[in-house]
């Protein structure tokens, strides 16, 4: 999401181009976490906060609130949310097979110390085509962006927690009504 109605790859481009810099210099954004339903693209669960900051928070909490309204069999996560005890805590806590890619932020060639993620690493290709999925949340994220805007009116933080959350269950309705 935006904090302003001109997004900040405009504004630096922008810069770029007049090779001076930018009086409204970008320090934090308006970052939006979430669990979505491949097949209907609706959200099940949201987290508001500024970023940047690091994704792994936010899995417990989303994958709490929606594990309180339907059973998740397979869950597809991103890169941000690789670790062992999410693995873990998904398959004992809800019985829920995470699929998250196994990164080891540097190049190394020494096996993964954790039992699920060194699964992830040695058996990708059979997770590749499930995973394959996961575009969909990023096709929520433009839905949201295309048909509600990303530019955020809010001027305060919480203010913009508020709009965002509003906006995801704008989108919901606008999915079921479709639906209808």
């Amino acid at each position: 999401m935006e904090d302003r109605h001109t997004s900040h790859h405009f504004r630096k481009r922008k810069n770029e181009s007049q090779k001076q810099g930018d009086k409204h210099t970008k320090s934090s954004f308006p970052k939006l976490a979430l669990l979505c339903d491949c097949l209907s693209h609706l959200t099940l669960s949201l987290q508001t906060d500024r970023g940047p900051c690091p994704d792994h928070k936010y899995f417990k909490p989303l994958m709490n609130h929606a594990a309180e309204m339907v059973y998740i069999r397979r869950l597809l996560g991103d890169a941000g949310f690789d670790a062992e005890h999410h693995h873990v805590w998904a398959r004992q806590r809800h019985g829920t097979e995470a699929i998250i890619p196994a990164t080891a932020g540097r190049p190394t060639h020494k096996p993964f110390k954790g039992k699920h993620r060194r699964m992830m690493k040695e058996r990708w290709e059979e997770y590749k085509k499930a995973y394959g999925q996961r575009w969909q949340v990023e096709t929520v994220n433009s839905m949201l962006k295309r048909l509600l805007g990303s530019a955020l009116r809010a001027v305060r933080h919480w203010s913009r927690c508020r709009e965002m959350a509003l906006r995801m269950l704008t989108l919901n309705i606008m999915i079921i009504g479709a639906a209808m």
